[in-house]
């Protein structure tokens, strides 16, 4: 039912792209981001709704609190930052120190694993990659709820490797 409700905010706030409706799309698409929260169960909803704000009525970002919206996104669902080592940075959603601390000593030694099983010197020849930032969301749910608006990935997976600067 929650996924209904989130879909419902997320194509009635779409219609803020259609002239001669936005002036009476504009309230209820307030009143949905009022009615719900960027974390916890009513998420999906913000999320989608505040979105279509960001595509249809950037201008408007001041009024329904939504302006830099990828990173009110990224501060609420990841407020954790882990640096493991100059090469491993975590951001994570809900992660205890100690299970940090044992993430980042497994990933510490796969570079090394990964390359002694494949019997190769390192990394491919023209490897810019210096620097991993490892995002954990808490459950798929969170993941589907954010991941697909912050990094701009699709969601319909386990998880994704992206290159780059996300």
């Amino acid at each position: 039912v929650l996924h209904w409700i989130a879909n419902d905010g997320t194509e009635t706030a779409r219609f803020l792209d259609t002239a001669g409706l936005d002036d009476k799309v504009r309230p209820m698409v307030k009143g949905l981001l009022g009615a719900s929260s960027i974390t916890g169960p009513t998420a999906p909803l913000w999320v989608g709704a505040a979105e279509m704000t960001s595509a249809h009525d950037a201008a408007q970002c001041s009024y329904y609190d939504t302006c830099d919206l990828t990173s009110k996104l990224t501060a609420a669902a990841l407020p954790i930052t882990y640096k493991c080592d100059d090469g491993h940075t975590f951001l994570a959603q809900s992660l205890t120190d100690s299970a940090l601390a044992e993430a980042c000593k497994s990933v510490q030694g796969q570079d090394a694993y990964f390359h002694g099983m494949v019997r190769d010197s390192g990394p491919v020849a023209d490897d810019r990659n210096t620097t991993i930032q490892i995002v954990v969301f808490a459950s798929s749910r969170e993941y589907r709820t954010y991941s697909g608006w912050i990094f701009g990935n699709s969601t319909d997976n386990g998880g994704e490797y992206l290159e780059g600067n996300p």
